[in-house]
């Protein structure tokens, strides 16, 4: 087993959407980990918008459908090689969340909005937080989300204070004081500090008063651009917030230009967003040390976000990861990587994938039931024997969860491109899979062992798959069952959702 290979596979798996032969390749040839990041930052960056709106043309879909379509070819087009910008685009969704499941929002007509504000994250992947901050906190999308848009204050109303708590406790500080390595301050008596006060919530609040969608637009338009300020309805009072005095008569946006530097101050802000990353990316229970020495790096750097994603992934714990490091990985990333690992790909001739990828319940960016996304990454199992251990995304693997799952995979991924449905995987899975000696058996089985797990598929998973094609009759090649049921069990199996 080539031990660079096995490297190269474990790192992509931890910062992209799932890696294939040619990525694999690609960051061999970079040389190190700092030079392929680098080489990621200078390739162009792929608009989910203007895909989205491509799709549009080349259907007759409806907006809901082409927002699943769009998604798909943004991450499996193999034109599109900014696979790096895409996984830290994707993780700054779990972090600023959106959703379309707003009521607000669900209008399928303001699809393109979320694909906008998303390749406005996408665009900042690389940049400072600051700069995510400020576009985050003018986005019409965000603005109504968390309902700050026409927000005012004056002696008869309090300002609305959604966005202003959310903006600290989930999106820069969180709820409680950390120390440099990610554990949580306390005081005399083990209680653990607030990373701010309810004062602090309410003062914040009033720094957006007078934010409102762009001149000239109606309708879906309105959340295209961003959110412009009528100062008559900004709050011009004096502010504390976070321990310093905003002076009164400030326009609106420098007021808020101060206030993200203000935040940027704030030593919570690195170590919260430092952990934040790493339980995304390497562990959900992220060590001391990791977190010590990446949020030292990232706090360095002024809180660049390039330098971040580097210190995480060239640390020690990152490039050593095995058995006692990992995490279980969300389905939206399980099932983008076996896309990719096995190669699905648009038919000859056809431009947009099919509408079938927006059924079976398929896990979307940015559709959350709520801005907790669908779990915090401090979501502990209730089991005894684990705690203090952090487990978050065992929300999203109940059985009827994992049933969905595996029905995804059986009817999105056991499909080639002769059957005419205008998508397929790699061919010579299934002319394998039909020549039906036990020789070709196994030449299938480390087919996909080496497309799925980079060739570490354990000797078990390996002999398994070898008697469940013993028993396969492969007699009728209109028969497609059982090479579903094979892709659908390697996918759904807990050696290719946990990664190590």
């Amino acid at each position: 087993m080539n031990t660079d290979h096995v490297s190269a596979y474990r790192t992509l798996c931890q910062c992209t959407l799932g890696p294939n032969k040619t990525d694999i390749e690609d960051f061999l040839k970079q040389g190190s980990i700092e030079n392929w990041v680098e080489h990621q930052t200078r390739i162009p960056r792929t608009s989910w918008d203007e895909r989205y709106h491509q799709d549009k043309m080349n259907s007759s879909l409806g907006d809901g459908p082409v927002f699943a379509t769009s998604w798909t070819g943004v991450t499996l087009d193999e034109e599109n090689k900014d696979i790096l910008r895409q996984r830290v685009a994707y993780i700054l969704t779990q972090l600023f969340v959106v959703s379309t499941r707003d009521p607000a929002l669900s209008q399928s007509g303001r699809r393109s909005a979320f694909c906008k504000f998303y390749d406005g994250l996408s665009e900042r992947a690389f940049g400072n937080f600051d700069e995510i901050i400020k576009f985050v906190s003018t986005s019409p999308v965000m603005g109504e989300y968390l309902t700050f848009i026409n927000n005012t204050s004056n002696e008869a109303t309090d300002a609305d204070e959604n966005y202003a708590r959310e903006l600290l406790q989930l999106f820069t500080l969180g709820p409680v004081k950390l120390e440099g390595s990610g554990v949580p301050s306390v005081d005399g008596e083990g209680n653990q500090l607030p990373a701010y006060t309810q004062e602090d919530i309410e003062q914040l609040a009033k720094v957006f008063t007078g934010w409102k969608f762009a001149e000239g637009t109606s309708g879906h338009d309105r959340y295209m651009s961003p959110l412009r300020v009528d100062e008559s309805d900004h709050n011009r009072d004096t502010k504390v917030i976070l321990g310093k005095t905003f002076q009164k008569e400030i326009d609106a946006e420098e007021e808020l230009d101060d206030v993200i530097r203000h935040l940027m101050n704030q030593a919570n802000l690195y170590t919260y967003i430092t952990y934040f990353f790493i339980s995304k990316m390497i562990t959900s229970n992220p060590m001391p040390g990791h977190v010590r020495r990446v949020r030292n790096a990232f706090l360095n750097s002024g809180g660049n976000v390039q330098a971040l994603i580097t210190a995480i992934l060239t640390d020690q714990v990152a490039d050593n990861s095995g058995n006692d490091v990992g995490k279980v990985r969300d389905p939206l990333i399980v099932f983008t990587h076996a896309m990719r690992a096995l190669d699905a790909q648009l038919s000859p001739g056809v431009e947009v994938w099919s509408h079938k990828f927006n059924w079976y319940d398929r896990m979307l960016p940015m559709s959350a039931p709520s801005v907790f996304y669908y779990y915090q990454h401090d979501d502990a199992p209730s089991d005894p024997d684990l705690e203090g251990l952090f487990a978050p995304e065992f929300n999203i693997y109940n059985w009827s969860d994992i049933y969905q799952y595996g029905k995804e995979a059986k009817e999105l991924l056991g499909r080639f491109h002769h059957l005419g449905e205008g998508w397929g995987i790699d061919d010579e899975l299934e002319r394998l899979h039909w020549a039906d000696t036990s020789e070709t058996d196994e030449e299938l089985v480390e087919l996909y062992n080496q497309k799925l797990f980079s060739g570490q598929m354990k000797s078990t998973t390996k002999q398994a798959c070898i008697e469940f094609l013993a028993h396969c009759p492969r007699n009728n090649k209109s028969y497609y069952a059982d090479i579903r049921a094979l892709i659908m069990n390697l996918i759904i199996s807990p050696e290719f959702i946990i990664q190590r």
